[in-house]
């Protein structure tokens, strides 16, 4: 059995006092999973380290009850994940560690800014369609294709014209 994490625990007590476990299911979380994701991503895109470490936070937040809902404790997840990775083989290829015989086509959606323009979310279009599968990228995914039958899992990147 995992060694228990403090605040995982205090998470669950939160969420038990809040009828989370009673009431909520695990779809609900996986939504909610995807919302902190896109936070995340326009955290990193805006270069902004405090919205960065609260979507991450709110990202443990988030596991931590799903895989409660999901019938595990948050601890025997990242100990079976750990378990599976910590003799992997491989290398950095752009970025993302690929395991040895995986290939990863991780290729951005570049979006042009004026020369000198910081990143600004305004500055990008509404949304743009994902250049393998079409789906379209938007605020409400962090311009990130989380669709997982895209083999590229393509995400939007600002370049300056210089």
């Amino acid at each position: 059995m995992p060694r228990r994490i403090k605040e995982f625990e205090q998470i669950r007590s939160w969420a038990r006092e809040r009828g989370l476990y009673e009431w909520g299911d695990l779809k609900s979380q996986t939504v909610k999973l995807g919302e902190e994701y896109g936070e995340l991503c326009r955290g990193i895109m805006k270069q902004d380290k405090n919205m960065v470490k609260d979507a991450i936070g709110d990202l443990f937040v988030v596991l931590v009850n799903a895989s409660h809902l999901a019938g595990f404790s948050a601890e025997e997840c990242i100990e079976q994940a750990w378990d599976e990775i910590k003799d992997r083989k491989g290398k950095m290829d752009g970025g993302t560690f690929v395991k040895e015989n995986e290939e990863i086509d991780v290729q951005p959606i570049v979006v042009k800014l004026p020369h000198g323009a910081p990143f600004d979310e305004k500055l990008l279009p509404p949304s743009i369609n994902c250049t393998i599968c079409g789906i379209d990228l938007n605020e409400a995914t962090g311009y990130v294709c989380n669709n997982p039958s895209c083999p590229h899992q393509n995400f939007v990147t600002c370049k300056s014209d210089e």
